[in-house]
């Protein structure tokens, strides 16, 4: 996905990077708060284009650990001005062979700062021939982490204004805090979907309880709820049976049948 806004007047001070500050910290707050994916991307993309119009940069972008890989990387989220050519689509699977160099600074937890590609363009040839084909003139790339493993890395394509080693350092918070406020809603999404498939079962299971209440189908109804989960049943051989059923929220049930 991809959103477009006009580059602010190009008036700098100290209250205007007060005040950009501020509002990353408060966009930091808002996605640490929620609990929706829909609501997490909105915000992800309103981070970027703050980033974004306030350095003046034609493009703003975050790379995720692509799903199901090892250390390939996919570009999740941009935000372009008026004018400047989405690159999303062509910036699916990035691998560690296309960017050695900047994996390696990523690790040390630095960020990249290139002020002229043609200057990196023996020491970085692999990552020089990726933003060329980009019409990228100048970079800012900050590495994201989760528990201390890089998660992925955003950045700023052709930034008109220069940076100060504040506002770098907030870049870096910034990395970090994003890593971990996506991986987070990531497993809370992940363990939402199990207890949802747990519930299944057990509200199947439990129907079959009642169903299944002659003497002949006793021992198959052990060996369907042994299939789910714990079950404790008494004389399995005669018409009583006992069986202790886990039902949401946690409760224990006891059904007897005979």
């Amino acid at each position: 996905r991809m959103k477009q806004a006009e580059h602010p007047p190009a008036t700098a001070g100290a209250g205007i990077a007060a005040e950009y500050s501020l509002a990353l910290i408060d966009q930091l707050a808002r996605i640490d708060r929620t609990c929706s994916k829909e609501e997490m991307d909105e915000l992800v993309y309103r981070l970027l284009s703050l980033i974004g119009e306030a350095m003046q940069s034609d493009r703003v972008f975050l790379f995720e650990r692509l799903e199901g890989t090892a250390e390939a990387y996919c570009n999740t989220f941009e935000w372009c001005a008026n004018g400047v050519a989405p690159q999303i689509g062509n910036l699916t699977e990035i691998v560690p062979a296309d960017m050695p160099y900047w994996l390696e600074v990523f690790g040390r937890g630095e960020t990249i700062v290139i002020p002229n590609i043609e200057g990196v363009k023996t020491q970085m040839p692999s990552e020089y021939e990726i933003l060329k084909a980009q019409s990228i003139r100048s970079e800012i790339a900050v590495p994201v982490f989760y528990r201390g493993n890089l998660s992925g890395f955003f950045g700023l394509d052709n930034p008109q204004r220069a940076m100060t080693a504040g506002q770098l350092r907030l870049l870096a918070f910034v990395g970090g805090h994003l890593g971990s406020a996506r991986e987070n809603l990531r497993m809370l999404t992940l363990l939402e979907e199990k207890q949802k498939s747990l519930e299944q079962n057990l509200q199947a299971v439990t129907q079959a309880c009642f169903s299944i209440t002659k003497f002949d189908k006793i021992p198959l109804f052990h060996n369907i709820i042994s299939a789910f989960f714990r079950a404790d049943c008494l004389h399995k051989n005669s018409s009583v049976c006992t069986i202790m059923l886990y039902q949401p929220p946690y409760r224990v049930t006891y059904a007897k049948l005979g």
